[in-house]
């Protein structure tokens, strides 16, 4: 066909309207396409950003705590181990393709990556660009090899929640292996947390339980060593801690923390240095006196150093918890220490309603028609079980709080007991198995007398169920507040930080070159476990009535085997340490009574 011909021409111009058309209708649906594709995208982009900041923020806020774990580690000097240093170094991130510092800014937006070449994806910058959105730079640089991290210094420190119940037995709940007694909502906080099997707690008595947990010195070193009164124009309190001592509520107030504790005092009453309201504490409501705690309808409580006149007529531990989680209310918006150091399941045997255990069990009725002692109580079975239950229900009351706050994901939540179970006021242990597998009971230094129920739960770092059989005690506390708030160290203390054991970095964790308990009742007891090695001495304050026993934990863990007549020579080596390990009180000496 001729180029000049009119058909060549037609067929010309009908090919280039054909393309023209062919070229728009793509264009059209290119573009329309394309708008649909940029809106998936879009979506696709936001929800994987949201993803990916979760999980980002959770592997920092991990490298920040081993960070500030290995600076603590750095300015221990002397002290340093170097194969753990170098084992925790290594858990922090050195290599380019880790995200190495980021911050939000107050839109939920990323504000940078560092380096920024090969992790383009890693955060979804360029989903973040296509979605028009401003990037901005307030963050710093999170250096793999530093310790002074600006993510370390502008974290929000986390709230502190104690609960510590009073003679509760470490077989009583589900999570220990109870039967009988319902315990749900401690055992979901064992389920997603640490449930701690080999924790001491600070002494046999509740007093000086309470000084080492606040105090971080075991019963040989600590002021307060037994359940002493003494008298005052104020009326009958327990020995008052001196002004040096530290406790934790004043090393968490000078990092500002809101500090509480409501229930059981027993450190100190009213204007004296051991006051709650002068040991750190903003505010107090309870018992000062240990001794008053053991009726749950008293005359009175104290609200920080005033009384507050119940005149009989309120159950105590209802009003105490009101106060607790009125502190929580009020104080959400910044880090807080509570501490609710609550009575049950104590005696008394008193709970206003047995009805979810009324019928449940074989009932001894325990009858005192006497003025003195503990109140006759009909049913005490129902009761105690009753007192453990209602303990249950204040945990997820406090739970539920702080998930309602929006405060819940960076709480240390901690629960525990202040010593073996009681067996007074028409309480049979035995019935509930209270104690475990544990020989003894409130009062001896067996290991049912100062082995404690231990759970841990802080959902922002612990992430799973974990079972540590590391030992640990109640003065360990105070040390590993100290190091997770960064606070200067409090010298002269017996306690070893637990803090890696929180982290996921339990291979860091130091171990206690001994556990040692001296207590000045029925005669006075002393006992030290070292590498299994237990050494029990009784009647101290009669030398002459002196009795030893010796026990190997790992193959006897219910003390039943006394082993000292095979082992004298490692009975000797125990019996010397024990006596280093110790210092005199005046106030507490093993004299026999005339």
């Amino acid at each position: 066909m001729k180029k000049d011909s009119e058909l060549y021409k037609k067929i010309k111009v009908r090919c280039y309207i054909v393309g023209l058309i062919a070229f728009l209708t793509a264009l059209i649906v290119g573009v329309f396409l394309l708008h649909n594709l940029e809106k998936d995208e879009k979506t696709t982009g936001k929800y994987m950003a949201q993803i990916t900041e979760k999980r980002v923020r959770a592997r920092l806020d991990q490298y920040s705590m081993l960070s500030a774990l290995l600076g603590n580690y750095i300015s221990a000097g002397e002290n340093l181990d170097e194969n753990t240093f170098s084992e925790l170094a290594e858990k922090i991130p050195n290599e380019d393709g880790v995200i190495k510092a980021f911050e939000l800014a107050p839109e939920g937006i990323v504000t940078d990556i560092y380096p920024k070449q090969g992790n383009e994806g890693a955060f979804g910058l360029d989903v973040l660009r296509m979605m028009n959105k401003p990037i901005l730079l307030m963050g710093a640089l999170l250096a793999s090899t530093s310790v002074e991290l600006s993510a370390q210094k502008n974290r929000e420190n986390p709230n502190i929640v104690f609960v510590l119940a009073d003679d509760m037995g470490i077989g009583d709940l589900g999570c220990y292996g109870q039967k009988k007694i319902k315990t749900p909502n401690i055992d979901q906080l064992a389920e997603k947390g640490l449930l701690f099997t080999n924790h001491y707690s600070g002494s046999t008595v509740s007093a000086p339980s309470r000084c080492c947990l606040l105090t971080g010195k075991h019963t040989g070193h600590a002021y307060i060593r037994g359940n002493k009164g003494i008298k005052s124009e104020e009326g009958f309190f327990d020995l008052h801690l001196p002004e040096e001592e530290v406790t934790v509520a004043e090393v968490l107030k000078e990092k500002g923390y809101a500090t509480m504790c409501v229930g059981k005092w027993g450190l100190g009453g009213p204007h004296t240095t051991g006051s709650p309201v002068r040991k750190g504490f903003d505010y107090f409501f309870g018992y000062l006196s240990q001794g008053a705690a053991h009726r749950y309808y008293p005359e009175y409580l104290y609200e920080n150093e005033d009384k507050v006149m119940l005149n009989k007529k309120v159950y105590s531990h209802f009003l105490i918890m009101e106060k607790g989680l009125n502190f929580i209310r009020e104080n959400a918006h910044h880090p807080f220490f509570a501490y609710f150091a609550i009575t049950p399941p104590h005696a008394d045997l008193d709970y206003p309603d047995l009805g979810q255990y009324e019928d449940a069990f074989p009932e001894t009725p325990f009858i005192n028609n006497k003025q003195k002692g503990f109140k006759t109580q009909m049913k005490p079975k129902a009761a105690y079980a009753s007192m453990v239950s209602e303990i249950d229900k204040n945990v997820g009351q406090i739970i539920r709080l702080l998930k309602e706050k929006g405060i819940w994901e960076n709480t240390i939540f901690i629960f525990s007991s202040d010593n073996g179970v009681h067996c007074v006021g028409g309480h049979e242990p035995d019935f509930f198995d209270s104690n475990g597998p544990y020989r003894g009971y409130k009062r001896d230094l067996y290991e049912g007398g100062v082995r404690a129920p231990f759970i841990v739960n802080w959902p922002k770092m612990i992430k799973e169920k974990k079972t540590v059989e590391h030992i640990t005690a109640f003065w360990d506390f105070l040390p590993t507040v100290t190091e997770l708030v960064g606070a200067e160290k409090v010298k002269g203390i017996d306690g070893i930080s637990y803090l890696p054991l929180l982290i996921g970095n339990g291979d860091v964790a130091r171990n206690h070159e001994y556990i040692y308990y001296e207590f000045y009742e029925q005669g006075g007891k002393q006992s030290i476990l070292k590498d299994g090695w237990k050494l029990v001495r009784l009647n101290m304050s009669k030398p002459g009535e002196l009795q030893e026993e010796l026990y190997y934990l790992p193959d006897d863990v219910g003390e039943e085997k006394n082993l000292i007549r095979q082992n004298s020579q490692k009975a000797d080596e125990l019996r010397k340490l024990a006596m280093k390990a110790r210092t005199e009180s005046e106030y507490f000496k093993w004299e026999e009574k005339k």
